[in-house]
């Protein structure tokens, strides 16, 4: 009998330990670098479509199929003195590019649109607010729930109802932006921030879809002068928040977390400027971050715990002075990988699982 009893303890161990395993959850650090081809410089942004990606370059657009083992390869609007940095998209099919130029004295058009996936682009014409001369977007952002509600940083946040061809003023208070973000989990909150000429940190938010907005710097502020870089929600509690900051010197350059809504926030992670955060196409409370380390190496930082423990992963093979300047997460052939918009060209992480 006293066999019996041991016996079925270990059965029921066994089986609790495997039920209480997370098999969404990868191991971190068993995965495999590389460099992709194709791509090389400055890479500003990486967009996701239903089925590609999409990167601005400082030598156009480029695409890859999601899930299909083919190359990068250019899309076009490959224009003299300028750079792709930005693109929102309906599908694979109809996306909006954004061209930023050299010089910011220039009257060339700034958005374009492609209708057939990026095959052609049309130089969208764009009905400036009253008071712009010069109308230089940095960054867009869309709704969730209505594609052609599109939100731009263009030294103030504006708002556009009908995919790009007017624009009104939404928020013109804030200070100079880094980034702007619509969780797409909550697609009421948008939030923007960088930094003050001192430079302090700016963060701000709104929580009505842009209606009204919710100063958060004095309360981000913390013993150093950083810009903030990046902000993300958690998924199902939008209270939670983290944000990447960084700036010249060590203590600037930390990830830091609030649990009431941008109320009060704590130091999670230090030494690196958190460039870029992004949530794990597998599992979306996992969230990575990366952008620049002391080390100038490729890596990111993961999370499963949204920000309470990091784990960070380190190319031994890295090229060196590189810095990661967007990251997203795609699921191919069954892996999840993470691809690297980075100064020195793209890069992918793929988990061995």
């Amino acid at each position: 009998m006293r066999h019996l009893i041991l016996i079925l303890f270990a059965l029921f161990t066994t089986i609790g330990t495997s039920c209480s395993s997370d098999p969404a959850s990868p191991d971190f650090d068993n995965g495999t670098f590389k460099q992709e081809g194709a791509v090389s410089g400055d890479v500003y942004s990486l967009n996701i479509t239903d089925n590609f990606l999409l990167a601005g370059t400082t030598k156009g657009a480029f695409k890859k199929s999601i899930g299909a083992d083919d190359a990068w390869k250019s899309i076009g609007l490959e224009i003299p003195d300028s750079k792709v940095v930005d693109f929102v998209n309906w599908d694979d099919s109809q996306i909006i590019a954004v061209v930023k130029y050299d010089s910011v004295r220039q009257q060339k058009p700034t958005l374009f649109k492609s209708t057939n996936g990026g095959s052609s682009w049309n130089a969208i014409n764009v009905e400036k607010p009253e008071g712009y001369q010069y109308f230089v977007v940095h960054y867009l952002e869309q709704n969730p729930n209505d594609p052609k509600n599109i939100f731009a940083y263009a030294g103030r946040i504006l708002e556009s109802n009908d995919g790009g061809k007017s624009w009104s003023i939404a928020y013109e208070e804030g200070g100079p932006s880094e980034f702007l973000t619509i969780s797409k989990y909550h697609p009421s909150q948008i939030w923007t921030g960088g930094a003050y000429e001192i430079p302090y940190p700016y963060l701000t938010k709104s929580q009505n879809s842009g209606e009204s907005w919710i100063l958060l710097s004095k309360s981000f502020r913390f013993d150093t002068q950083t810009t903030v870089k990046d902000v993300i929600l958690h998924p199902k509690q939008s209270s939670q928040i983290l944000v990447g900051a960084g700036g010249s010197v060590s203590p600037a350059n930390v990830i830091r977390k609030s649990t009431d809504g941008g109320q009060s926030w704590q130091t999670v992670l230090t030494d690196i400027n958190g460039i870029s955060l992004t949530h794990s196409s597998r599992n979306s409370t996992t969230v990575y971050a990366s952008g620049r380390n002391a080390d100038g190496t490729l890596f990111f930082a993961a999370s499963q715990d949204f920000g309470d423990s990091w784990q960070q992963i380190e190319w031994s093979d890295s090229p060196t002075g590189i810095q990661i300047n967007d990251i997203v997460s795609v699921m191919e052939g069954g892996q999840e990988v993470l691809y690297f918009g980075t100064s020195q060209g793209i890069f992918s992480y793929t988990f061995n699982e």
